[in-house]
């Protein structure tokens, strides 16, 4: 699994609006890092965006498999229900476009909810 850090272009967007990451996810120089399923407790947080790769269905097929493992459901983010799929090619874009619409996809999920 991998998870952008604080240096990438996303977490900018997400930091300008507020929202703050893991310290697990404070710095790397390549953006990400990757972690086991064993680590999985460094994705957690009060909320959880998850992109899954379709190219082959093989990002899908993995994220099933790992939603029905019991280190899934320990998390926090799962346990309140504050888990979003996200378009992967908004989100690992790297524009002003890409910028808007992932505000648009905060908004949705964390300002418009019930």
């Amino acid at each position: 699994m991998i998870s952008e850090v604080k240096n990438s272009f996303i977490s900018s967007v997400l930091s300008d609006a507020g929202l703050q990451r893991p310290p697990s996810q404070d710095f790397n120089p390549r953006g990400f890092i990757s972690f086991s399923e064993e680590e999985l407790e460094k994705a957690d947080g009060d909320v959880m965006f998850v992109i899954a790769y379709s190219g082959n269905h093989t990002g899908e097929r993995d994220l099933s498999i790992l939603q029905k493992k019991p280190l899934w459901n320990k998390l926090k983010a799962v346990q309140q229900n504050r888990v979003y799929y996200v378009d992967p090619t908004i989100w690992r874009a790297r524009t002003s476009l890409a910028a808007d619409a992932v505000i648009d996809d905060l908004f949705k999920y964390l300002v418009n909810t019930p």
